[in-house]
């Protein structure tokens, strides 16, 4: 019972499989399926017919093999400042015929394209010429080539490119790095192998970078943009003693986003130069002023230090910024000693040398330079001792006024008339010699004070062309 069982499947089974009119035969049937005839091509273009992929795709040795290039530019992956590399994703489609991959449609099935796997074929060897010693451009994913009946090879890998780019850092952060890739035939010359794009006669082109060219997202870089959107791809000839090589160059020109480092670089930079001529502004008897100076150094190195981090130092360039750091370091120093001298003129009165009239007369006058820098006036002390002591030295110089005769003055009195003259000269000149001094004293320190207020303006002037020369 369990062989009838048996036996009733296995002619169930010889039913289906050899009499059922829906499935394909493999062999000697009405039908057979893609997936079939596409083995059956590919046995037959690359087994039967002995198909040798190192040899060039021409039916004679002095033809050339024509490879029509389209690059798409896809994004920018990394700027290595440091180590001067460009590291860009693309893809560089490329089209050319191989008459030996070849067959009618009509027997096999009416198909009429194939996908063969890369290594199996003849492929153009256009490689970059100028990659980064340490990076290889190797395709990202294991390529076929779509290979039509007509022997129109169409190959697009995607590559991972890595080329040597020198960058020039002057106008940090607001450079435009531009960068080139080169391609080219590494052993076939143009007589071989030549390049050329879709567009008949075009030696130039214009990629688009956006996403809108293909429909493909791309990832922008956080630090840089493509300028304009577009690449520009060249077509030239390059000529080796007696040979002569077609060579594609792509030009990329990458814009830095200035954003995020005219906050951290930029703003507080310009914050501490605009504090160098407030120095000027605090009094010269302050003792606070190189303590002042000493905290805008101290800001100063440690935006220096992040700016270093930014921007690595072994450029042939230095940054505009940089320059403007050094300028402002240098403006700090000589604030600081400036104002140790004009704290030693302030304290100069001390000494009791009145100011030179000249001095004066250019300086402290109406018509001075504190007019000139708005300072307001400034009055000397009126020295009323000095007209006391005039008069009394008047009375002593001509004595006692006459007495009439029979009156004779009292000999007591008049002694003590003359000691209260002598104590009053005293006091009178003590006084007078003090308004004196304090005269003085304000004179230089008037004089610091326009020194100061013209320091102030000097350094202004400096800053000002500074900063607009070199963070504009």
């Amino acid at each position: 019972m369990a062989f009838n069982a048996c036996l009733n499947i296995l002619v169930t089974v010889y039913c289906v499989v050899c009499l059922y009119p829906g499935l394909p035969h493999v062999e000697g049937g009405s039908y057979q399926g893609d997936v079939f005839w596409e083995s059956k091509i590919i046995s037959d273009i690359l087994v039967n017919s002995s198909y040798v992929k190192e040899a060039r795709p021409v039916k004679f040795a002095n033809a050339t093999v024509v490879v029509t290039m389209h690059p798409i530019f896809l994004s920018i992956d990394n700027i290595n400042e440091a180590a001067n590399t460009l590291t860009t994703r693309l893809i560089l489609f490329q089209q050319w015929t191989d008459s030996r991959l070849t067959w009618n449609p009509s027997e096999y099935g009416d198909v009429t394209s194939v996908r063969l796997p890369s290594l199996r074929v003849w492929l153009p060897d256009i490689v970059p010429f100028n990659t980064a010693p340490s990076a290889a451009s190797d395709p990202l994913y294991e390529e076929t080539v779509d290979v039509s009946n007509d022997g129109t090879m169409k190959w697009a890998p995607l590559i991972l490119v890595s080329s040597s780019c020198p960058l020039d850092v002057t106008n940090f952060p607001f450079d435009t790095q531009s960068c080139t890739i080169v391609f080219g035939s590494w052993v076939h010359t143009r007589q071989h192998m030549d390049m050329r794009f879709f567009k008949d006669g075009a030696k130039e082109m214009d990629i688009d970078a956006s996403d809108s060219s293909m429909g493909l997202p791309i990832v922008e870089h956080p630090y840089w943009n493509i300028k304009d959107d577009k690449v520009k791809a060249k077509l030239s000839y390059v000529k080796y003693a007696t040979y002569e090589f077609t060579i594609l160059t792509m030009t990329v020109e990458a814009k830095r986003k200035a954003s995020f480092f005219k906050y951290l670089a930029i703003g507080p930079g310009a914050l501490i130069g605009f504090l160098v001529p407030m120095m000027f502004l605090l009094p010269a008897r302050s003792k606070e002023k190189n303590t002042f100076g000493m905290l805008m150094i101290t800001g100063l190195i440690l935006l220096i230090s992040v700016l270093a981090e930014a921007v690595p130092l072994n450029h042939s360039s230095t940054p505009r910024v940089g320059l403007f750091y050094l300028i402002t370091l240098t403006l700090i120093c000589f604030s600081m000693i400036l104002s140790i001298l004009v704290s030693n003129l302030n304290v100069r009165g001390a000494r009791r040398r009145p100011l030179p009239q000249w001095l004066h007369q250019a300086c402290l006058s109406r018509n001075g330079l504190r007019r000139i820098l708005c300072i307001d006036k400034y009055s000397p002390v009126d020295s009323l001792f000095a007209e006391t002591l005039r008069e009394t030295e008047d009375m002593s110089t001509h004595g006692q006024p006459e007495v009439p005769r029979g009156r004779e003055m009292d000999s007591v009195h008049t002694s003590e008339m003359k000691d209260v003259c002598k104590y009053l000269r005293y006091i009178c000149g003590k006084m007078s010699a003090e308004d004196s001094y304090k005269n003085v004293n304000q004179d230089w320190e008037e004089l610091a004070r326009v020194v100061d207020r013209v320091l102030f303006v000097i350094f202004f002037l400096l800053y000002a062309l500074t900063a607009v020369s070199l963070l504009t």
